[in-house]
Formats: C-alpha cells, structure tokens, sequence
C-alpha cells in the first residue's frame, strides 16, 4: 500500500501517471512464434551454396531422409546431422585457407573420437588425407571463386524433424581492400 505522501504526486488511479480515457481498448499484441528465432545475420547466397556442398559431399547420406523410432534414435540421428555440418563447414573452410587450413582439418579429422566411449574412430591417416583432399577439390570444383568462410552457422530442427540452418560467412582476405598510408595494423 502506498504511503498518503507519495499519492499526491502520482496522476490518476493507483499512481498511473498515464491514465486512459474510459473505454480505452489496448491493442492486441502481434502474433508471436514459440521458437526462439535466429540470432545471426543470414548469408542466403553462401547459405545456398554451402548447403549444396554438403549434400555433395555425401555426409548426410541417409542422414536428412531417416525416420528414427525412439527418443534416443532421434537424438542419435540428430548429433549425426549435427557432426556432417562441422565437418562440412570445416572442410569449406579449408579449401578457402588453401595448405594451412587442410593441415588443420586433417587434425581435426585424424583425432576424431565417439562422443560416449571416446575412442579414437578417425580412419587411417592415410584415408583422412584423401578424404580432406576429395573435400577440398569438390569445394573448389562447385564454387572456385568463392571466397567467404563461413564464420559461423546456427542449426534447427523443428517439431517435425526437419533441419534448417542459417550462415553468417565473411571474406577474410577481400581484394581491393587498401589501407591508409601511415596506418599500422
């Protein structure tokens, strides 16, 4: 309850310093998704591009069209879903970065471990080598020009199952750029 004092220096009802004519109706609130939506900004030409990729590459193979049974198969399929798009991304990434970023991605492919036992299930170093290399040529094969690294994705699946993602990508090395005499980076 509110002090005498402090209802003199309040307008209208219970201190409402903005009351409403009689009758008044508020406006009824814009509909609202339940999903949270995304938080980053879309790059659809890249997202395109990158999600043809990834159908190319053949790691969702019998990944997207699956039907799984069970709480625990959908979560299987969808952390399956989940380590295709890293790699993906990893290996676009590495065709863009050229030698360095292969180097890189053989690392992370050679060190890869299953996420319950934690065992090494990375293939010979032999087939990780090719496997990076095919990655790479198919990325520069479909798109040679492109440039834009993909900085970083959101993924989703909805009530249905289905994936959808977004892509944030960025040109790390943009020609033309020229940097103003005297300046020091």
């Amino acid at each position: 309850m509110s002090a005498p004092r402090s209802r003199k220096r309040t307008v209208g009802a219970f201190g409402n310093r903005s009351p409403k004519p009689i009758g008044f109706v508020p406006k009824a609130p814009l509909p609202r998704e339940d999903k949270p939506g995304f938080r980053i900004r879309h790059d659809i030409e890249l997202g395109e591009k990158w999600k043809r990729y990834t159908m190319e590459t053949g790691l969702l193979k019998g990944l997207i069209d699956a039907k799984p049974v069970g709480p625990k198969a959908v979560h299987e399929n969808r952390q399956a879903i989940i380590g295709a798009t890293n790699i993906s991304q990893l290996m676009w990434n590495a065709a863009i970065k050229g030698p360095e970023g292969e180097e890189e991605a053989f690392k992370v492919i050679s060190t890869l471990r299953h996420p319950a036992t934690k065992e090494i299930v990375a293939p010979p170093p032999e087939e990780c080598r090719k496997l990076v290399r095919d990655l790479v040529d198919l990325k520069n094969r479909l798109y040679p020009g492109e440039k834009k690294q993909i900085v970083e994705y959101e993924r989703e699946f909805d009530a249905n199952g289905v994936f959808h993602f977004r892509v944030n990508g960025q040109d790390m090395n943009p020609q033309g750029v020229v940097r103003p005499e005297g300046t020091v980076l």
